[in-house]
């Protein structure tokens, strides 16, 4: 019976919260194209100065937003540096979560938990819902990152020593 409950809740929440809210999932897209096609073509404008053609792998697409920055050196009297690239790609998630979970707390939270009887199925459904909207926007990133190097040259799913050498160390 509470099985049956939560896979009623955990619908209703895919339904209203990935398919409803397309619009997230859209601009996430889009976020992806504007990054991989910056980096790219900041990749490209650097090497052509050496006149050399170096190829983007998914990897490198990858590096570019999960690389973060150096660690704070109270030592070296230089600001703190946030790259925008890691900061915009990783906040984005917790605000479309945030935001479902708050706008479903102040419209139809309580009906559904008087129906369902319990608040542990209540969370447990926007936890699940929570890990399947957040792998579908890796896998978002991910799919638009392999597209962006099938259509951009040689497709590689590895990464690209010469890039890595240059932009992230």
């Amino acid at each position: 019976m509470k099985v049956r409950l939560f896979f009623r809740l955990l619908s209703h929440d895919i339904t209203e919260g990935i398919i409803h809210n397309r619009k997230f999932f859209i601009f996430a897209a889009l976020l992806f194209i504007f990054i991989d096609f910056v980096y790219w073509h900041n990749i490209s404008l650097y090497f052509s100065d050496y006149n050399s053609v170096v190829d983007c792998g998914v990897l490198d697409f990858f590096m570019n937003v999960f690389a973060g920055c150096d660690p704070f050196d109270p030592e070296a009297n230089k600001g703190v540096d946030i790259p925008i690239t890691w900061f915009s790609f990783n906040v984005l998630p917790y605000l479309f979560v945030g935001l479902y979970i708050t706008n479903d707390l102040q419209t139809s939270a309580d009906t559904f938990i008087l129906r369902v009887k319990s608040r542990y199925l209540w969370w447990l459904s926007k936890i699940v819902w929570c890990v399947v909207s957040s792998t579908l926007y890796y896998l978002l990133f991910f799919v638009i990152s392999t597209a962006f190097t099938l259509f951009s040259g040689n497709f590689s799913l590895t990464q690209n020593s010469l890039i890595t050498e240059e932009f992230l160390s």
